[in-house]
Formats: C-alpha cells, sequence, structure tokens
C-alpha cells in the first residue's frame, strides 16, 4: 500500500514482477490500481500488458478494468478503436447492468482519438448512452468527450447548441439555482436577440425602398401649380 502511495509506476511494475516470482497474484482491486496509475501516466502498452496477465491469472476483470482497458485503447497511436468495440461488447453481453457513464466516455475517448475519424460516431455512442434503459446518469465530463469531438469534426453550430442545451436540461436538477440561472441567461439572451433582429430587419426594409422619400418630392415638385383666379 506504501509503495501505491509513491505513485512510482516504475517501482509499481518491479514489485508486480517480484510477486509473480513468488508465486503470489494479485486480487482484482489491486490489478486496478495498477491498472489506474499506468493509465494516468498514459502508459497503453504496460496497460493493456497487465490487462491480458489479470485475464490469463485468472483474475476476473470487473467493469472498472474494462474501463480502463479501453482507456488504454484511446491512448496508443492510433487508438484500437476495433479491440475497444470487442471489450465493450463483452461487456454488454455479460453484465449490462453495470455499465456506467465511464463505459461508455472510455469507448468516446477511443472513437475520438482513431485514424478514421468522424464526429458523428462519437456522437451517436453519446446518444446510444443517453437513450440506453435504463437510464444512466451522465456529467459534464462526458459530454465535454463530444464537444472536442463536434470541434475537432467541425459539426455545425446549430449541432453544438442542441447538444449542449440538452445536456444541461439533463445533469442540472430542475429547482436548483443553476437551472433557473439557466433559464434567466436564456430569457435574455433570446430578448437580446429578437431585439437586434427586428432593428435589423427594419434596417433592411429601410434599404429595400432607398429612393421613396426622394421620388415622391421629386413627384411633388413637377407638378403644376394651380393657379387661382
Amino acid at each position: 500500500a506504501k509503495l501505491m502511495d509513491t505513485g512510482n509506476v516504475e517501482k509499481l511494475l518491479v514489485h508486480y514482477q517480484m510477486m509473480l516470482k513468488d508465486k503470489t497474484v494479485p486480487n482484482t482491486t489491486t490489478y486496478n490500481m495498477l491498472l489506474k496509475m499506468c493509465c494516468e501516466k498514459e502508459l497503453p502498452d504496460s496497460t493493456l500488458r497487465l490487462f491480458d496477465d489479470m485475464r490469463k491469472r485468472g483474475r476476473q476483470p470487473d467493469v472498472h478494468s474494462y474501463e480502463l482497458a479501453m482507456l488504454a485503447l484511446s491512448q496508443t497511436k492510433p487508438a484500437q478503436w476495433e479491440r475497444a468495440v470487442e471489450i465493450f461488447d463483452r461487456l454488454v453481453a455479460s453484465r449490462p447492468e453495470k455499465i456506467t457513464e465511464k463505459t461508455y466516455q472510455a469507448l468516446m475517448k477511443v472513437y475520438l482519438h482513431m485514424d478514421e475519424f468522424e464526429w458523428r460516431i462519437v456522437y451517436n455512442c453519446f446518444y446510444e448512452m443517453r437513450n440506453r434503459k435504463p437510464k444512466i446518469q451522465f456529467s459534464w465530463a462526458t459530454y465535454n468527450v463530444l464537444a472536442e469531438a463536434m470541434r475537432k469534426g467541425g459539426a455545425g453550430y446549430g449541432r453544438r447548441i442542441s447538444v449542449y442545451v440538452d445536456t444541461w436540461i439533463q445533469v442540472t436538477p430542475l429547482w436548483s439555482a443553476s437551472f433557473w440561472r439557466g433559464v434567466w441567461l436564456f430569457v435574455v439572451l433570446l430578448s437580446i436577440f429578437k431585439f437586434i433582429l427586428g432593428e435589423l430587419l427594419k434596417k433592411f426594409y429601410k434599404a429595400m425602398q432607398p429612393g421613396t422619400d426622394i421620388m415622391s418630392h421629386m413627384q411633388r415638385e413637377s407638378k403644376p401649380a394651380v393657379v387661382r383666379r
């Protein structure tokens, strides 16, 4: 435990090899701690070797193990999306009730960094999670992955705004101060937009008839004067 607290991954991996030589196999919790530290240090090869070794030595990965493995696959160059989908599908088939926001978030990160990048794949993954039954509660962290994908892929501003509003409605409690601040801000922005649009339309219609006043004046000047007798 003290060695874990140091955060020195190299020493931890050496200690892990020593444990194996002594025929001591770590439990799933210890493996997950090693996987997490390797992921945080962005050592995908070490993470994936540990994950494979864990299964080979008879330790059953849990949902957290699978999520960390997918995160490691998102860190490889390029991201190994085929293997990530295989892991995800295995998890869905065996433990669908255990899937969480972080499971989808890990898969979305893989799609975000794959060679043949397409923002709509990340978008579809997000909305599969969004519509999953039973409902999966998600946070701004998952939205941020999608937002990065839409920026990277050049998604339209209308799509970006609609996704942001949808996420805001889902993650913000209805009776919270944050929700009503958002409603107030939306009303204010809508009023400003309406005012600006109205002014622009007035200028536009005025510009469509640039000579109306001048022509009317000229017509009045050209009329012969009425001579009174």
